[in-house]
């Protein structure tokens, strides 16, 4: 009777998921019971991955348009043994909050198409600013802690100019 029993209760239980995926941390096992609305795996989409990653509350600073964060594209980067896998994704949302004991702005970018990419990945995101026109690529020590540099005038004088820092690049200011 229990035989019976089990054989009609297995062929009454179907799980069904509403797209394709795989399963992950699953925690179920022949012969075991399931009771109603127990979580068994997650299912994960290998289609709608997204990465976080935080920047820094000046380069978060830098990337609003009048108030508003821009929809940027970004690179995500996987080195898999030296060989790396590169796919373009756009930055969707940001973190609605800071987070206890953190620093910067946590962001999320949709991965367009991420063959090979799995949760937890460690990855490089580089995110694509807007162009920046009519400006000069110098060395740090040319800007003085006043933000001006020296010019040769007309009359090959010396003057002092006011600037504006806009990026700094390794030993490099924009």
């Amino acid at each position: 009777i229990n035989l019976g029993e089990a054989e009609r209760t297995l062929a009454d239980t179907v799980v069904v998921a509403v797209f394709d995926g795989i399963l992950s941390d699953v925690n179920i096992a022949p012969g075991g019971r399931n009771n109603a609305n127990e979580r068994f795996a997650p299912l994960l989409d290998p289609d709608r991955l997204e990465v976080a990653f935080r920047v820094s509350t000046s380069n978060y600073a830098r990337l609003l348009d009048d108030g508003k964060f821009p929809d940027l594209p970004v690179t995500v980067r996987l080195d898999v043994s030296g060989v790396d896998i590169e796919i373009a994704g756009q930055i969707t949302r940001e973190s609605a909050a800071v987070g206890e004991g953190q620093t910067g702005r946590l962001l999320f970018a949709r991965l367009d198409d991420a063959p090979g990419f799995r949760p937890g990945d460690f990855v490089t995101v580089n995110v694509a600013e807007p162009a920046l026109n009519n400006v000069a690529l110098v060395p740090a020590t040319a800007v003085a802690a006043d933000q001006t540099v020296l010019i040769v005038t007309d009359g090959d004088r010396l003057e002092s100019r006011d600037v504006r820092l806009l990026r700094r690049q390794g030993d490099d200011v924009i």
